[in-house]
């Protein structure tokens, strides 16, 4: 990963972000603006590596059901996801694959 600038690695992980939160709407069948996504930056450790906390969540005040199938369906949001970035032909994914994923997913 040392190949990719800060700002390269922050844009892969809320592409990551955006890719899940498609995945996962498409699995609950609800629109992806029930979904949020968020990237925290917490470092208890101390450490000066870039470890980010990637949240997706409910995304209406007090919810409306989506946040406990989101944490029951976690592992395959992430099987489906990884399946989908491995597919891509781009070299940068987060670049091509999530930028055309959403602009597909756009009504």
């Amino acid at each position: 990963m040392s190949e990719y600038s800060p700002t390269e690695k922050q844009n892969g992980v809320v592409g990551l972000g955006n890719v899940l939160r498609t995945v996962g709407s498409l699995r609950l069948m609800c629109d992806p603006r029930d979904l949020g996504v968020a990237l925290g930056s917490e470092n208890s450790s101390g450490s000066k590596l870039f470890e980010p906390t990637l949240y997706l969540y409910d995304n209406y005040p007090g919810g409306i059901g989506q946040s406990e199938p989101l944490v029951r369906l976690r592992e395959v949001l992430l099987a489906k996801s990884r399946a989908l970035l491995s597919s891509c032909p781009c070299e940068k994914w987060w670049l091509g694959t999530v930028s055309q994923f959403r602009l597909r997913m756009r009504p």
